[in-house]
């Protein structure tokens, strides 16, 4: 039986709809700087994330996950974001000028746990770079920050509070309040939170390297 015969019209397929290379398929280098281009308009505005968060009703950890170059944002959030910064949406899509100086605000750190008691609050906007800034928490729970390892580098430490047991090798170093030290991170290295209570420190490496 012909379709005619059966009350069926044949519909021709519609031709392809061309993609708009600025909504759809993000490439990671175009998310990278669309988080960047929303995080210079919001910090001209004087807009800390909460405050952005709240005109957009978008969550903090998405706005801080594309502030960071993560994520494939919908058009629905890119209207948001456009209307809450009171911009052009085409205006997230431009390439932002390099700044000579990068603000993290203390609502704005990148919180990391590696294991039980011991936590990174970063000090840098990304995971990402060529060095590691963060403040370094272990709490009673740790007795370590992690095995002892090896990796290419340099390390940094300060004791902010507590003290720690510093091992390069088969030296150990007793950190106190106050004490810093540097080292080869190609060295067999490990930290241990020494005596009870907390230890706080400053923690840098380069190139960047979570433990």
């Amino acid at each position: 039986m012909s379709s005619a015969r059966r009350g069926l019209r044949v519909v021709p397929e519609p031709a392809e709809v061309p993609r708009d290379p600025e909504i759809e398929d993000f490439s990671d280098e175009d998310v990278r700087h669309l988080g960047a281009t929303i995080r210079e308009l919001r910090q001209n505005r004087a807009m800390t994330l909460a405050d952005l968060a709240n005109r957009s009703t978008l969550s903090i950890g998405l706005l801080s996950r594309l502030e960071n170059g993560g994520g494939n944002p919908s058009l629905l959030t890119l209207t948001k974001l456009a209307a809450a910064l009171d911009v052009p949406v085409v205006s997230l899509f431009r390439r932002p000028a390099p700044s000579a100086v990068t603000k993290v605000s203390v609502d704005e750190r990148i919180a990391v746990t590696l294991g039980p008691g011991v936590r990174h609050e970063l000090l840098l906007p990304t995971l990402n770079g060529r060095f590691l800034v963060s403040l370094l928490d272990l709490s009673a729970d740790a007795r370590s920050l992690c095995p002892a390892a090896r990796h290419a580098g340099v390390e940094f430490i300060f004791v902010r509070r507590g003290r720690v047991d510093l091992h390069v090798d088969d030296e150990l170093y007793r950190l106190e309040a106050g004490d810093s030290a540097t080292y080869d991170a190609s060295r067999s290295h490990r930290i241990d939170r020494a005596g009870g209570g907390v230890a706080k420190l400053l923690y840098a490496t380069a190139p960047a390297h979570l433990p």
